[in-house]
């Protein structure tokens, strides 16, 4: 978000004048088709004029484009071309596909102490599941009382989406063990993921790294929990779009996670 997303682009406009007797097609150039591994620029845009048509090809760098906001980018540029030609130039554009809102980001964050962190890996240990496993089940307790919400999903960067039912009914372990489940096998039919694409609700997602490492989040979210591992303890991080929760809502949630953590560790004691 503290850059441009298109600052380096290149238009290359290829029109050869072909060699023909008039009897057989131009035989003095041969295209050639072969696959490069990376993009030199943010977008590159290839046009190849023949003489009977014009080709496009859209070269873009994967880090920052996804391959249907190029073809969205493709679509618009073919719109403008034919409004150009063929339409009122009275009117403007109208484009097919309007630009996504901008997000804006902001991130909570707690240091959780060595004795809380020691605390969920014995708890971890003793339930026999992994500390991501505690953490993920308390992140799932925490929204479905602050949303009130008992069906949802959340997604697990490495895992994809994992879906939860919780109520008042709900025990700690039973949800240590459904979610130990879902991390180990995931969606097991495609329609198990299409119904919880569909539930409505915040777009939740979660992610652990080790020392040293940082969390895999696929942006897009309305809140992200990431929790990273390191010498002295661990580091909550709540994420959240600004047009979905303020601040003031995500730090309340990241004290309420940090609260429920404590609660749940009490249990390895």
């Amino acid at each position: 978000l503290d850059r441009s997303p298109l600052c380096e682009v290149i238009l290359s406009y290829m029109n050869f004048e072909f060699v023909s007797d008039g009897t057989q097609p131009p035989q003095l150039f041969e295209a050639l088709r072969f696959g490069k591994p990376a993009s030199k620029t943010d977008l590159s845009i290839f046009a190849s004029d023949t003489g009977g048509s014009i080709s496009f090809a859209l070269e873009y760098y994967a880090d920052l484009f996804r391959r249907e906001s190029i073809v969205r980018m493709a679509q618009d540029l073919t719109r403008i071309l034919e409004a150009m030609v063929q339409g009122n130039p009275d009117e403007p554009v109208s484009f097919t596909f309007a630009p996504p809102v901008r997000r804006g980001l902001a991130t909570a964050t707690r240091e959780l102490d060595c004795e809380l962190s020691r605390s969920v890996r014995c708890l971890a240990e003793t339930k026999g599941v992994s500390p991501v496993c505690v953490l993920l089940a308390t992140f799932a307790i925490l929204l479905s009382r602050v949303a009130a919400r008992r069906v949802f999903k959340v997604d697990v960067a490495g895992c994809g989406p994992v879906r939860f039912h919780i109520d008042e009914e709900t025990e700690f372990d039973e949800l240590l063990r459904r979610t130990d489940a879902s991390l180990a096998e995931g969606f097991r039919t495609e329609a198990e993921q299409t119904s919880a694409q569909e539930e409505a609700g915040l777009r939740l997602a979660f992610a652990w790294s080790a020392e040293g490492a940082t969390p895999g989040l696929d942006p897009g979210h309305d809140l992200a929990c990431s929790v990273q591992e390191h010498a002295g303890g661990l580091s909550v991080h709540f994420e959240h779009d600004t047009k979905a929760l303020t601040a003031e809502t995500a730090t309340a949630w990241l004290g309420y996670y940090v609260q429920f953590l404590n609660v749940a560790a009490k249990g390895s004691e």
